[in-house]
């Protein structure tokens, strides 16, 4: 199924409660496999996830669609989540983009920088990378002029665990994390501990109550996290850091 970017109405979009910007990206199926909204809905429960942990991250709506084929006379129904637009993110934050910028690592703030990395951590996600902004943007902020880490497209983490990124594999346990962020930034990982610490609870709750995953699938991803969990408390676990 394509990507699209959708345009919709100024009045559909305050009836949304969002704003008026346009070229919202559709996270749409890829196709009639009997999991695929499955899918769909747990990239859009990560992005649920992030949310919990930091405001600054994009938000998104969960919508039910009905894709009219007027050629061919046929509707197909399925689910999708639009993605916050942008020009809607950097308007509410008051930044602007970095596009073509070569960026400097020590321009992008700390803390952020390694929030973004313990989440993809979390759900097991290898996808991204900083500086060449592959599955992340980075907001300049104007008070202090630090560059904030935004990530996306978390399809290609263990935690959503697609068929076309792991086939065949069915215990996500055997594939080791990989941490994403910088070593040199450890002074700073008490207080980002700490952030994912207090949201222990809700997360876990956002997937245990949730009626929209298969329970099977829903006790999995509920094992999953706990057993990020149980590295962050234990004393002897040492993180496998990809950057020095």
């Amino acid at each position: 199924f394509p990507p699209l970017l959708i345009d919709l109405p100024k009045p559909h979009l305050q009836a949304l409660q969002m704003d008026s910007a346009d070229h919202y990206k559709l996270v749409s199926y890829c196709n009639d496999a009997l999991d695929s909204n499955q899918i769909i809905y747990k990239e859009y429960m990560t992005y649920q996830l992030y949310h919990t942990i930091t405001k600054k991250s994009y938000r998104t709506k969960w919508l039910h669609i009905n894709y009219i084929d007027q050629k061919r006379g046929v509707t197909i129904e399925s689910n999708a989540f639009i993605l916050e637009s942008n020009e809607e993110f950097r308007r509410h934050f008051k930044g602007s983009w970095f596009e073509d910028e070569k960026i400097d690592i020590d321009s992008v703030d700390v803390f952020q920088l390694e929030l973004v990395a313990l989440f993809q951590y979390m759900i097991g996600n290898r996808d991204m990378h900083l500086l060449g902004q592959h599955n992340v943007r980075l907001l300049r902020m104007p008070k202090p002029r630090k560059a904030v880490p935004i990530p996306f497209d978390f399809d290609f983490s263990l935690f959503v665990k697609p068929n076309y990124a792991y086939p065949g594999l069915v215990d996500r346990h055997s594939v080791r994390r990989i941490y994403l962020g910088y070593q040199r930034n450890q002074r700073i990982m008490p207080r980002v501990f700490s952030r994912f610490l207090d949201a222990r609870e809700e997360l876990l709750a956002r997937i245990s109550e949730d009626e929209i995953l298969q329970p099977i699938e829903r006790e999995k991803l509920y094992q999953y996290l706990i057993s990020f969990y149980d590295d962050l408390k234990s004393n002897e676990y040492q993180m496998s850091y990809k950057l020095k």
